[in-house]
């Protein structure tokens, strides 16, 4: 079961049963700048409430200028998933520059994490390890026994991402995400979206392809 955490330092998803240390498309923090440098936390929401099948929070951080973030995880209709879309936009007159937004997660003890595809990815690395985003797609497979016969997708398409993280296996990290990367200006909403979900293992290469062709076919902005 998918449970929102909204106390924790990055708020994000927690598991029961399958992985109950795992944290899931967690919100760490922002930062203004191609190395991600100077993490600032989103602290508690301003607004949150669920809304249906969907929990939607309200964030605002400021930046040089204030920023207001609107997180919202809802069920991946037809899967064993959850899909996190994000907004940022500015009331403040002039630009928050180079606005990046940090999309994390981790799974201790997780046997194998593995990026099956990150098309066209320079190997040039910012001062945290922030590449530029793939051409098609950032896929990520997570499996280990504990898993009980299934396995971990993680996918994120390049609209709106200005950077990933390789992921960890010594400490369980997956990717992590740098969102927007540009100049935000009033009167501006950037958006971008994050698709986890979990498929059987056996199948998990065939399932990730297809996941990333249904996902690829869909808008980032919100609803």
């Amino acid at each position: 079961m998918w449970t929102w955490d909204p106390a924790a330092a990055a708020p994000g998803l927690v598991l029961s049963g399958i992985a109950p240390c795992a944290r899931l498309l967690t919100l760490e923090g922002m930062a203004c700048g191609p190395s991600g440098a100077g993490l600032t936390l989103l602290g508690a929401p301003v607004r949150a409430e669920r809304l249906h099948d969907r929990v939607i929070a309200d964030y605002t951080v400021t930046l040089g200028g204030e920023v207001a973030v609107r997180a919202t995880w809802m069920p991946t209709h037809g899967l064993d998933g959850v899909d996190l879309f994000v907004e940022a936009s500015t009331p403040t007159v002039g630009e928050v520059a180079d606005l990046r937004l940090i999309i994390g997660g981790s799974m201790p003890g997780a046997r194998s994490i593995q990026v099956a595809r990150a098309s066209h990815v320079p190997e040039h690395r910012g001062e945290l390890g922030f590449m530029p985003p793939a051409v098609e797609a950032t896929i990520t497979l997570v499996r280990d026994p504990a898993f009980a016969g299934r396995a971990y997708v993680e996918l994120v398409l390049p609209l709106g991402l200005a950077g990933v993280e390789r992921p960890s296996i010594t400490s369980g990290l997956l990717p992590r995400y740098a969102f927007f990367g540009g100049d935000l200006e009033r009167g501006v909403v950037v958006r971008g979206r994050v698709r986890g979900a979990w498929v059987p293992d056996g199948e998990a290469e065939l399932q990730a392809d297809a996941l990333w062709h249904a996902f690829r076919s869909l808008p980032p902005a919100l609803d």
